[in-house]
């Protein structure tokens, strides 16, 4: 496939969610979520269902003040804005792990994927905080005798932290700390296994910062 082929199909890619966010009002998952949105600066009305996604419920209240003006459609302009992030962690992956139109390939996959729901919800920002993880992590590995390898752990597990307040059921994204252990297992290449410790041990440490600062959050 040529560049501008590639070109094309990643334009169409981004201009079809736009095309999704005309539909009409979903009363119930959809109003469940924006109900909850709307209402998560009041405390006493929220369902108690809405603590399990408490940060969720957050970034959708602080989206419908910003597009207010713009109703339902700039509810749902939000939606566009996770998928096009969704799409762009997604290519940056896939373009460092296989070659470019293979990777579009997948790229297609995910935005079908994607097409669940067309409004902020826990199942597009899950996939977003997860992809971000993946992504800092792969930098890390890519720079693993630097410093900064580090720092890239700290933050793939920030956004791990910060993925279990997104929807509880998120805890099981923790596993993600013990993938470099088995890239060492996998790879020829052999380091001292405290490297290997001392990078998963950056990364919980970043899930935990993480969790504090939501904990201290949920608690002014």
């Amino acid at each position: 496939m040529t560049i501008k082929k590639e070109r094309l199909v990643k334009l169409i890619l981004f201009v079809l969610p736009i095309l999704f966010i005309w539909q009409g009002l979903d009363f119930s998952d959809m109003g469940f979520m924006l109900t909850n949105a709307l209402f998560f600066a009041q405390p006493g009305i929220i369902q108690d269902q809405g603590l399990a996604y408490f940060l969720t419920n957050a970034m959708g209240w602080l989206w419908l003040k910003f597009s207010s003006p713009f109703g339902l459609i700039g509810a749902r302009f939000g939606w566009c804005v996770i998928i096009w992030s969704i799409l762009w962690c997604s290519n940056n992956i896939l373009r460092s792990i296989m070659p470019e139109t293979r990777s579009l390939l997948f790229l297609i996959i995910t935005f079908l994927l994607s097409l669940w729901g067309t409004w902020v919800s826990y199942n597009d920002l899950s996939a977003l905080f997860a992809l971000l993880t993946i992504f800092f992590i792969i930098k890390s590995q890519k720079q693993f005798c630097t410093k900064v390898s580090y720092i890239y752990m700290f933050i793939g597990g920030a956004f791990t932290g910060l993925n279990i307040f997104i929807r509880l059921p998120n805890l099981i994204m923790l596993c993600f700390a013990f993938i470099p252990m088995a890239a060492y297992i996998l790879s020829e290449k052999r380091f001292p296994h405290t490297l290997i410790y001392l990078r998963s041990m950056f990364f919980l440490l970043g899930t935990a910062s993480a969790i504090a600062l939501v904990l201290v959050g949920m608690k002014l």
